[in-house]
């Protein structure tokens, strides 16, 4: 097996992390603002019992968050687990599920940069074979600012790369700021932040394949399940 393919899925991974960093810099910050001063738009679904989601869209993205503070969280929650959908898209469905996410004022722009990190990492993950898979998962949360217009929401997740003809699978920590809005009765993405870490030390210095990785994954679903 090629050794050079473990270093090929870690600069993958990083090629993510650059990507959407400059993202983040270029997307203007989210001024939080009274409820008041922000323009009405009509809304075009009903608040969700509880938090949400009510469904998936027919690009499979969650919708039906509802309009409170732990609604914003698992929208984010959700829209942050969504890479690996994206990752098995041809380009043009996975620009329309990127664009179900996002706020139409900042919709072109989150393409646009999502659009760019994911070819990055298709094209460094070329030299594999078969179907790649980039789990997430969430494992701490805060939600730093919230009116029934905007919230800020942070996430320290992890990503999980696996593709057959990688010496082992890829992990990548990071904490990913989300700016949401609601915009036609749901939350969307305004912006994305994302910073390296923390990241946690390993305590098994035997990385497991991709094969192994699957194996031992047989029979699980993703969480949240996108339906």
């Amino acid at each position: 097996m090629d050794p050079g393919t473990l270093a090929l899925s870690r600069r993958a991974l990083a090629l993510i992390v650059v990507v959407t960093l400059l993202a983040g810099m270029a997307i203007k910050t989210l001024v939080f603002r009274n409820d008041a001063t922000e323009p009405r738009v009509r809304e075009r679904r009903s608040s969700a019992a509880g938090p949400g989601p009510r469904g998936v869209d027919e690009h499979r993205v969650p919708f039906g968050f509802a309009r409170t503070r732990d609604g914003a969280l698992t929208a984010a929650v959700a829209f942050v687990g969504l890479g690996d959908l994206v990752l098995s898209l041809p380009p043009d469905q996975a620009e329309d599920a990127l664009r179900a996410m996002a706020a139409a004022s900042a919709s072109d722009a989150f393409v646009a940069t999502q659009m760019a990190s994911f070819d990055a990492l298709s094209e460094a993950l070329g030299r594999g074979t078969g179907p790649a898979r980039l789990r997430a998962g969430v494992v701490a949360t805060k939600v730093e600012g919230f009116t029934r217009s905007r919230a800020r929401v942070q996430l320290w997740r992890v990503l999980v790369l696996s593709r057959e003809g990688m010496t082992s699978a890829a992990e990548q920590w990071a904490t990913v700021t989300y700016e949401l809005v609601w915009e036609a009765g749901d939350w969307r993405i305004w912006s994305e932040d994302l910073a390296e870490g923390p990241t946690p030390a390993p305590t098994d210095s035997r990385p497991g394949t991709p094969a192994a990785l699957e194996s031992g994954l047989a029979g699980f679903e993703p969480y949240p399940k996108r339906g």
